[in-house]
């Protein structure tokens, strides 16, 4: 998460010098997700993604009182539980990363004045389990949530953000395997959604 925000803290400055630019940390909790343990002992059995803390970084920038265009990274370390991993039954710990370009939209007085906004994006996303013999997969996703923002003073101001992701995963029941499968889970789309709180910085 530490060379992301570094990632992006270049993309902003790369940007105009005229440009006005904010950058925002976010926490809060993610839930939902899961695949389909296919192996033969576990007979299609459902595995869900534990729910927990997640963190998020974005950068956003001015394209005109109402709209602003955001880099949005965002990661949750969880566990798939009850995964079947050769004849055992283990618990997979995973990284799930958004990493998503959009932006948000105002309803009512711009980004001068905060309020409520939507906002959304698309980019990918990157499954890292931590298992020997497992490979990381990226998929396509996409995110669309509401938000409010509260002017604190100038140039800070508090986030406040529902946001549900969707991931196409497309996979048959080679997800994760690098060389021999050690595992076999499968799913056809990804979904989750997640509750944050961010302190803003610019504009």
């Amino acid at each position: 998460m530490k060379r992301i925000a570094a990632l992006l803290a270049c993309a902003a400055c790369a940007l105009p010098a005229t440009a006005q630019v904010s950058g925002t940390v976010f926490g809060g909790a993610r839930a939902g997700g899961g695949f389909t343990d296919t192996s033969s002992s576990a007979d299609d059995r459902d595995v869900d993604v534990d729910s927990g803390g997640a963190g998020a970084v974005a950068i956003d920038w001015v394209i005109d009182p109402t709209r602003q265009i955001e880099v949005f990274v965002g990661r949750q370390s969880t566990e798939l539980r009850r995964v079947t991993v050769g004849a055992a039954t283990e618990t997979l710990p995973l990284d799930i990363t958004y990493a998503h370009l959009g932006g948000t939209y105002y309803f009512d007085g711009g980004h001068a004045k905060g309020g409520p906004y939507v906002v959304g994006g698309l980019g990918i996303t990157h499954f890292s389990p931590s298992l020997t013999g497992l490979s990381s997969e990226v998929r396509a996703s996409m995110n669309v949530g509401i938000g409010w923002r509260l002017l604190l003073s100038p140039g800070i101001s508090l986030r406040a953000e529902l946001r549900g992701y969707a991931t196409l995963v497309n996979s048959s029941g080679g997800f994760f395997c690098s060389g021999g499968c050690v595992v076999q889970i499968r799913g056809d789309s990804f979904t989750q959604g997640e509750a944050m709180v961010g302190l803003s910085i610019g504009y």
